[in-house]
C-alpha cells in the first residue's frame, strides 16, 4: 500500500516503518542498564505524558477539582486509608495487637510521608505500595519498636490495589 505525502511524494509501507522506527530509536535511551530492556525496548523509555502533566496546558484539559481527585496526594492517602481501616479491623477481630491497630491508624497520613522518597522508591521498583508500606512502618516503629511490623498484615498488594 503506497501514501502519498502532502508534498506529493509517494511512499510505500515499508519506507514508513522505517520512518517510525528510526523516530522512535531515538527517542530510546540505549545506554540505560534498566533490567526490563532486555526483550527489546525498555519500558520506561517509552512512557509518555499527558496534558495534565503539562504547566502549559493542565488548566484547559483538567479543573483544580478533578486534578486533586488524581493527585499523588489523595492516591496515597487512599493507600493509607486502606492500610488503616485493614488495621483497625485485624485489631479488633484480634489478629494484630490492640495497640498496633490504634498506632498504624494514627500515622496513617498522607502529610507524614516523604513524598519525594516516595516518589524515587517507586521509580525505583516500579509501584508504590512497598514504599508507602515501608515508610508506615518505620513511623509506627517511632512511636513504639515492634509494632510497625503489624502494617499491612497478611495483606498483598493487589489485595490494595
Amino acid at each position: 500500500m503506497c501514501h502519498v505525502s502532502r508534498e506529493g511524494d509517494i511512499t510505500d509501507d515499508e519506507d514508513i516503518c522505517l520512518i517510525c522506527e528510526a523516530s522512535l530509536n531515538s527517542y530510546i535511551d540505549h545506554s540505560s542498564t534498566d533490567t526490563r530492556k532486555h526483550r527489546g525496548t525498555s519500558r520506561r523509555s517509552l512512557i509518555m505524558s499527558s496534558v495534565t502533566d503539562s504547566v502549559v496546558f493542565r488548566g484547559i484539559f483538567s479543573t483544580p477539582a478533578s486534578s486533586a481527585i488524581w493527585s499523588d496526594k489523595k492516591r496515597t492517602q487512599y493507600y493509607l486509608d486502606f492500610e488503616a481501616a485493614l488495621a483497625v479491623v485485624q485489631a479488633r477481630l484480634g489478629i494484630i495487637p490492640v495497640e498496633a491497630g490504634e498506632s498504624i491508624k494514627e500515622k496513617c497520613d498522607v502529610d507524614q510521608i516523604d513524598m519525594d522518597e516516595l516518589a524515587a522508591e517507586t521509580k525505583r521498583i516500579g509501584y508504590p505500595v512497598l514504599p508507602v508500606v515501608k515508610q508506615l512502618v518505620k513511623m509506627v516503629n517511632a512511636v513504639e519498636p515492634g509494632l510497625g511490623e503489624w502494617a499491612h498484615w497478611g495483606a498483598t498488594t493487589q489485595v490494595r490495589i
